[in-house]
């Protein structure tokens, strides 16, 4: 009688978490490592934006109470700087959310973040060209009465510059993650299959290496030779 041939997949014990160059994921999660330093710079960035946006708007609003309406533009600076930096501040307040409300402490996808910084550092651009244009037109305008409206402004100016820069470390953290996280998703797990020393049972082992979704032994399904015909010698 024929004997079924088992064969049996071992899996190496390798970490569930290997190195990619600088990247790491997780074989079971798929989840790319992030170093905590990164986190932590992070979340002094999204915390020194948010303070800035204070400053800014309080400063757009102090200019808009008290500025002659006469003169018409300056007092509707709040309005190009006070939109933009509220929502960036309330994006950075929903990442901070999910990221606690997260066990991992990590935020939302990088690819949403790759689209979003990438708007909010253009439209920053955008409003620190207005401030600082605003500025030199104050700082020239030959009226003593306006140099502390010249300094509110050159101050709101050098607030969103420095949210520019901010916001573009941000987007080419999340272009890396992004390429980490694709990279790490295309992994796949190699399987190499060599007969077992003992040749009497002819047992196979194959393992594992790279990102296998299981770690440990398991069986496989039984395998039976195929019937031959009538006569034919058996190996």
């Amino acid at each position: 009688m024929l004997q079924p041939l088992k064969l049996v997949q071992h899996v190496s014990p390798i970490s569930s978490t290997f190195k990619m160059g600088k990247a790491c994921q997780n074989v079971e999660t798929g989840a790319v490592y992030q170093s905590p330093a990164w986190r932590k710079i992070k979340l002094a960035i999204r915390l020194l934006c948010m303070a800035g946006t204070i400053a800014v708007i309080a400063l757009g609003l102090q200019i808009a109470v008290e500025y002659n309406t006469k003169y018409g533009y300056w007092p509707r600076l709040i309005l190009y700087t006070g939109p933009v930096t509220l929502v960036v501040t309330f994006w950075d307040l929903v990442e901070m959310l999910v990221a606690c409300i997260r066990k991992s402490g990590r935020g939302m996808h990088p690819g949403a973040h790759v689209a979003l910084e990438l708007i909010w550092w253009t439209n920053l651009l955008y409003v620190s060209y207005v401030t600082i244009q605003a500025a030199l037109i104050l700082q020239n305008d030959g009226y003593p009465d306006n140099d502390d409206y010249y300094r509110r402004v050159a101050v709101s100016a050098a607030v969103i510059t420095t949210f520019c820069f901010f916001r573009f470390i941000l987007f080419i953290r999340a272009c890396v993650e992004t390429h980490r996280r694709r990279m790490a998703g295309r992994t796949r797990p190699r399987v190499m299959v060599t007969p077992n020393a003992d040749h009497s049972n002819l047992a196979l082992t194959s393992y594992a290496y790279g990102g296998a979704s299981g770690i440990g032994p398991r069986e496989a399904e039984p395998y039976y030779d195929p019937p031959t015909k009538p006569g034919a010698a058996q190996v």
